[in-house]
């Protein structure tokens, strides 16, 4: 018997789902910081390539100062990058470099780029003194160990970081200015003789000391913990500006106060603890990473905050070219303003040279932000911020190409000056502009001599630019340099 078997219906497939899967939406790049970051290495290399004689004293170290200490522009530069190194610890662990990582990868990971940084500034040492030493402390192993620390307390609650600040100022504060010197049976605080310098001789040193192998190889505690204090309070700049409870507008707010608060406690600090780069005093700990809130805080105001004009907005691109006039104008209030509060207010030549020739550098690098700037950074102050932005993004091959070719190929290589001798490049280039010359040696064709100061931010305005021109074709390559 045939029997009819069960009609078998096959199986529902489920629908094809044709909805494209979501496009990871990466977060905009943080213009502030790439433009802070590259304000602070323009102002380095203004520092570093100037004459005393012909600038003004903002761009001079106070140092010790005949005993009265202080600081000033030329002083912000070290830990206003300290500080631009905290506000990237936020970034880069938790999004960045960091990101999926456990705490000890993360650890891990800053510790094999700090010896990387500690390596590159062992090079510029070698640049420097011709012999390669890894003992020598200068800027790149301070920002190296001070980036590894502060990627350690990263993973700290916030209390553990604010006790670090804390007791790490307070102890600083306490060996200069309340404890005794050894042997003295009084607070010693002299240029060569005080209490840091003790305690670093006899306990961190590299020659014998008992804690060298702490101190000495991690450049002793007197300058690497009060160092990591900016890079702790840049991480809590940052912690800020990431707050997502907080509007924009009230976030550049809230930076821009904390700033203020800090700059505050740092003046009420300096009356009994001078401010010092040299000694890196609590004092100055808190001028700097209050001052660098505050820029901070402004470039983020200006940059990421604002309304950004309309590419085709003839009047936003007319008003970039105001760029040189802001510019100038914020170079005359740096020149004058702090005369007439100082009360040594006058117009002498040794006043009004540094002036003129810092018009001609800033209306130069205004005039340049104003025609080279995108379309969407249109207007004097955003265009002058993009200018910034440009070396921002190659900060660590900016600092170690200049490094190494100033002191190989500016002070180190020779050519024929115009009296017969042999001299370095960069005086040489200085006392061409300088003293004048005849070209093809024919004296009707001669180049008249500017004098000193123009010399001077002839070589400099020049230096700075020609750096500048670098990264810019790095940034117009998409090529940017990390480690």
């Amino acid at each position: 018997m045939i029997t009819s078997l069960p009609r078998v219906t096959p199986p529902t497939q489920p629908p094809l789902d044709v909805t494209p899967s979501p496009v990871p939406i990466s977060r905009p790049r943080l213009l502030a910081l790439d433009a802070f970051r590259g304000f602070v290495m323009l102002l380095m290399l203004v520092v570093n390539s100037s004459t005393h004689q012909s600038f003004h004293w903002q761009f001079q170290h106070r140092g010790w100062n005949a005993g009265d200490k202080g600081a000033s522009l030329c002083d912000m530069v070290f830990p206003w990058f300290l500080f631009a190194v905290g506000c990237a610890i936020p970034f880069s662990m938790g999004g960045g470099r960091g990101a999926g990582k456990s705490a000890f990868e993360k650890v891990w990971e800053a510790f094999k780029r700090a010896l990387l940084i500690y390596a590159l500034g062992a090079l510029i040492t070698a640049a420097r003194r011709g012999e390669v030493t890894f003992f020598l402390w200068d800027i790149l192993p301070i920002i190296a160990w001070g980036y590894f620390l502060g990627v350690v307390l990263s993973l700290t609650p916030r209390w553990a970081q604010a006790g670090f600040v804390v007791a790490v100022l307070v102890a600083k504060w306490a060996m200069l200015t309340k404890i005794n010197y050894p042997g003295e049976g009084m607070v010693l605080w002299e240029e060569k003789r005080h209490l840091d310098e003790w305690v670093k001789s006899n306990y961190l040193s590299i020659r014998g000391g008992p804690l060298w192998f702490v101190g000495g190889w991690f450049g002793g505690l007197t300058q690497l913990l009060p160092a990591t204090c900016c890079v702790v309070m840049g991480m809590w700049a940052a912690s800020v500006i990431r707050a997502q409870s907080l509007a924009p507008f009230l976030r550049a707010m809230w930076l821009i106060a904390a700033g203020l608060i800090a700059l505050l406690l740092a003046y009420v600090w300096e009356r009994d603890l001078a401010f010092s780069k040299d000694f890196f005093t609590s004092s100055y700990v808190l001028l700097a990473s209050g001052s660098g809130a505050v820029v901070l805080g402004l470039f983020y105001l200006f940059l990421d905050v604002a309304a950004r004009p309309s590419p085709t907005s003839a009047l936003a691109r007319a008003g970039s070219l105001l760029a040189p006039v802001w510019l100038c104008g914020m170079w005359t209030v740096v020149c004058f303003g702090t005369q007439f509060m100082a009360g040594t207010f006058g117009l002498d030549r040794a006043t009004i040279e540094p002036w003129a020739a810092g018009m001609v550098g800033f209306g130069l690098a205004g005039l340049a932000a104003a025609l080279l700037a995108p379309a969407e950074f249109a207007g004097p102050v955003r265009c002058v911020g993009w200018f910034c932005s440009v070396p921002g993004r190659n900060a660590i091959l900016l600092y170690v190409g200049a490094e190494i070719t100033w002191r190989i190929v500016l002070m180190g290589w020779k050519m024929p000056f115009h009296d017969g001798s042999m001299q370095t490049i960069g005086p040489a280039l200085k006392g061409f502009v300088r003293d004048g010359w005849n070209f093809w040696g024919v004296s009707m064709l001669r180049w008249p001599g500017l004098g000193q100061a123009a010399a001077d931010w002839a070589f400099t305005i020049a230096y700075t630019l020609v750096w500048w021109r670098i990264c810019y074709s790095l940034y117009k390559r998409d090529l940017y340099f990390k480690v």
